[in-house]
């Protein structure tokens, strides 16, 4: 029997993913800070490669990504609209993961 106070499944990876979209989410606002104080500092290749983007285009990625993620780590997406917003910029960073991904196998 399970007690009130035992961790189920649903808790454990609530608290997982909710820890790696703060852990990635403060990341990407961190590099975007980074980036809008001292023009040239870049670390998202640190996670992503995001050259190919002109440099405005990453800040900006960089923040709004950077502030969904750390919106949903620290109050979780209860309204549609703000849970269709949080996975569509979960999704277009596991698109550009990907394309790293492809990248850097055809360049071996």
């Amino acid at each position: 029997m399970l007690s009130a106070f035992a961790p189920t499944t649903h808790h454990l990876t609530s608290g997982l993913t909710r820890g790696l979209a703060g852990a990635m989410g403060l990341f990407a606002l961190t590099n975007a800070v980074g980036e809008a104080l001292r023009p040239g500092f870049d670390a998202t290749i640190w996670w992503l490669d995001l050259r190919p983007l002109p440099a405005p285009a990453v800040l900006l990625l960089s923040f709004i990504a950077g502030a969904v993620l750390l919106a949903q780590a620290v109050w979780p997406a209860r309204s549609a609209r703000r849970w269709r917003a949080t996975c569509g910029i979960a999704l277009m960073l596991a698109l550009i993961a990907l394309y790293n991904v492809v990248t850097y196998y055809l360049l071996l």
